[in-house]
């Protein structure tokens, strides 16, 4: 009888172990599938916002831009896309860098400054807080304390309107720049009704920004004993619940307006651009709106959590 050498019993026992090894891996895997699979999946009814009808809006703006925040869908658009002057909107960045820089009871003094358009009148030499310059910055868009802001940082304004940059490309406002911190100088600063929106929304989280810019007025008092008192450029505030945001006029950007409302358990946001009538065209843009918009249980998949 013949024998087997004694390397094909190693070999063969290899081979099983082989085998052995290539079974117990796939069902292992096949048990881990089976645990993937199972995790549970629920469905999320969120409402959805859905203009019902037919016809189009029609704004006179020529740049318009409207979003239900909660689902970030855009209700309306019209050259979302075009640039456009973004005028003293522009402040809503010199606000955000400012808010990199100060701390609220900060003092600054003003410098020999000047400017044109809307100023609070400040005098070289008034010591202000932070807080009451972004207030002017803010409720009646003063021109003279986005220079006092930008002054006062190490570089002074060249070196804030880089960071005004900066930002904006941190944002993803891939359509945007800015040329000086108030926003006049229409060849130099730019927009898009679309990156304005993603901008407004961000400043829109920071709570004290929120809160100024729903403010009728403010008084502002230097540590010098001056008492200035400022007013809202917004006509529309309180008017529908608009709760904000901010205007903008020159002569090259015409009229533009971002407001913010409430509505259900979310906020709506509109922009304006380009308008020769911002208020009227925004009132028109949410009375049209608000007569179709309706929302709906959209059903959306969300991976639940294993127990």
């Amino acid at each position: 009888m013949r024998t087997i050498p004694d390397t094909y019993w190693y070999a063969g026992i290899a081979l099983s172990c082989s085998l052995v090894c290539s079974v117990a891996l796939m069902v292992y895997l096949s048990a881990q599938s089976l645990t993937v699979s199972r995790i549970p999946i629920s469905l999320d009814l969120r409402p959805f916002p859905v203009l019902k009808g037919s016809g189009d809006i029609t704004i006179a703006a020529e740049g318009v831009f409207a979003m239900d925040s909660l689902t970030h869908t855009v209700l309306y658009e019209k050259h979302a896309d075009l640039r456009f002057s973004p005028a003293s909107t522009t402040k809503l960045m010199t606000a955000l860098v400012a808010q990199d820089f100060y701390s609220p009871t900060d003092l600054l003094t003003v410098p020999a400054i000047s400017t044109e358009g809307v100023t609070v009148g400040f005098e070289e030499g008034d010591m202000v807080t932070y807080r009451d310059l972004l207030h002017a910055l803010l409720i009646p868009s003063s021109n003279d304390a986005a220079l006092i802001l930008s002054h006062h940082i190490p570089g002074g304004t060249a070196q804030f309107v880089e960071q005004m940059n900066q930002k904006a490309a941190e944002l993803g406002l891939i359509h945007t720049h800015f040329g000086d911190p108030a926003g006049l100088e229409d060849d130099m600063n730019y927009t898009t009704p679309r990156d304005l929106m993603r901008l407004a929304m961000y400043a829109w989280q920071d709570p004290i920004i929120r809160t100024i810019v729903g403010k009728s007025d403010h008084t502002i008092t230097t540590r010098n004993g001056k008492s200035y008192r400022v007013f809202t450029t917004n006509s529309l505030l309180g008017t529908y619940g608009i709760t904000g945001l901010k205007t903008g006029r020159t002569i090259g950007a015409k009229e533009v307006f971002i407001s913010v409302f409430p509505y259900k358990d979310r906020q709506i946001f509109s922009i304006v651009m380009r308008s020769n009538d911002r208020f009227g065209d925004t009132k028109l843009l949410i009375d049209q709106m608000l007569s179709r918009l309706t929302y709906l249980p959209i059903p959306l998949e969300v991976p639940g959590r294993m127990p």
